[in-house]
C-alpha cells in the first residue's frame, strides 16, 4: 500500500490519474491532516522544541524507527527521528522486513483497528514468511494477548534467563496502556506463569 500525502485537491487529482493509468484501487483516506509529508515540517519543528525540554534516556531495548527502518540503540538517535517522522514517509514494510531479518516473527499492534495486522499479512506473503500479529484495541485485550503469547511460547523458552527476559518484556510493553508503573516479580523461577509474576501499580 502506498499513501500519497498533500493538499486535498492535488491528492484527488493524483488518485484520478492513477486510476486512468490502470491502478486497481485509489481511495481518499479520512484523515484530518497531511501526515508524514513536507506540509508538516513546521509541526516537526514545534515537536523538536518540546522534545528539547525533555530528558531522553538511552533505549533499554533497541527499536526500529519507522522513518528509515533503522535500529535505534543510542540516546542521540531518538530525537532527530521523532522530529523527522512527522514530515517524512512511514517505511512500515521496510521496518517489518528489517525485524524479520533479525528473527522477529511476532508483532503486537496496539490501538483500535487491525490496519497494521493487515499490512503484516501482505508483507508475510510477499517475503514468504509466517508472521503472527496480535491486536490490543481495548484494556480487556491486554490479558488475552498475554495469555495467547505465553501459551504459544511456553514450551520454547528453556532457560531461566530467557523466561525472565520474556516476562519483563511482553507484559511491560502491553501494560503501558493500563498503568503508569509496572513491576515484574518472579515468585517461582521454576514455573512459567506470566500472571503470577506481574504486579501492577497505579499512580
Amino acid at each position: 500500500q502506498i499513501v500519497i500525502s498533500g493538499e486535498t485537491e492535488q491528492v484527488k487529482q493524483a488518485a484520478d490519474k492513477l486510476k486512468e493509468a490502470g491502478a486497481k484501487r485509489a481511495v481518499l483516506l479520512n484523515v484530518s491532516g497531511p501526515f508524514h509529508s513536507s506540509l508538516l515540517t513546521g509541526a516537526g519543528e514545534k515537536l523538536e522544541a518540546v522534545l528539547k525540554e525533555l530528558t531522553i534516556e538511552k533505549p533499554q531495548i533497541p527499536y526500529v524507527a519507522n522513518v528509515d527502518a533503522s535500529y535505534i540503540t543510542e540516546q542521540a538517535d531518538i530525537m532527530p527521528r521523532l522530529v523527522s517522522q512527522v514530515s517524512h514517509s512511514v517505511r512500515w514494510q521496510q521496518s517489518v522486513e528489517k525485524m524479520v531479518e533479525n528473527g522477529v516473527d511476532t508483532f503486537i499492534e496496539i490501538g483500535p483497528g487491525r490496519t497494521l495486522a493487515g499490512f503484516n499479512k501482505k508483507i508475510a506473503k510477499a517475503i514468504g514468511k509466517e508472521l503472527t500479529t496480535y491486536n490490543v484495541a481495548t484494556m480487556e485485550d491486554i490479558d488475552k494477548v498475554v495469555e495467547a503469547i505465553v501459551s504459544r511460547f511456553n514450551d520454547s523458552i528453556d532457560t531461566e534467563h530467557e523466561r525472565n527476559e520474556f516476562l519483563v518484556g511482553v507484559p511491560a510493553i502491553l501494560d503501558a496502556m493500563k498503568s503508569g508503573k509496572i513491576e515484574c516479580r518472579v515468585f517461582d523461577k521454576n514455573k512459567f506463569d506470566a500472571k503470577a509474576y506481574i504486579t501492577y501499580f497505579r499512580d
